[in-house]
């Protein structure tokens, strides 16, 4: 079968035999028509960003509390175990605007963390680094390049730091 002699070189011509078969130009690729998302992910994608983040703060904050109040650690004084959910609390609370102000919670969740650890209260829980992980995450993803590059040369001195001179 020959070209007709309007038709440019190079342009897909349908023949006879694959009538159907093979995509044109016109038509969109098959997996055009399949939403790749799953049932969650559509349900989420139409609620506000603050809402999912204000949930996950929350939800975030209760499993800290509750493994707080259930921990198994011996005789834990009662200011101990009220600084112990103030400062989880200060570091999962301000997760509700991580995408707002990212660097800024980033700060907030980092100062809270180190003064936690400096001060040693004891019923330290161990869900606490999920806060700490999110808001590094969120700064990253969220925030401007800079201040990603600065919250980044901020999280890696600790490390640098200890590595180079061992406490």
């Amino acid at each position: 079968m020959t070209p007709a002699p309007d038709a440019a070189i190079g342009a897909r011509v349908d023949s006879a035999s694959t009538s159907g078969l093979m995509p044109t130009a016109d038509r969109p690729p098959y997996s055009a028509g399949m939403d790749t998302r799953g049932a969650i992910g559509r349900r989420l994608g139409g609620l506000n960003p603050l809402v999912v983040d204000l949930a996950l703060a929350i939800g975030l904050a209760a499993v800290t509390l509750i493994e707080l109040a259930t921990s198994n650690e011996c005789c834990p004084s009662t200011s101990d175990l009220r600084w112990s959910a103030v400062f989880m609390l200060t570091q999962t609370l301000p997760l509700a605007l991580r995408r707002r102000y990212p660097f800024q919670v980033f700060a907030v969740v980092g100062v809270s963390a180190i003064v936690y650890d400096v001060l040693s209260i004891p019923r330290d829980p161990s869900t606490a680094i999920f806060a700490q992980l999110l808001a590094v995450y969120s700064v990253s993803a969220y925030a401007r390049r800079p201040l990603a590059i600065a919250a980044a040369v901020i999280g890696l001195s600790p490390v640098i730091i200890t590595v180079r001179m061992p406490i």
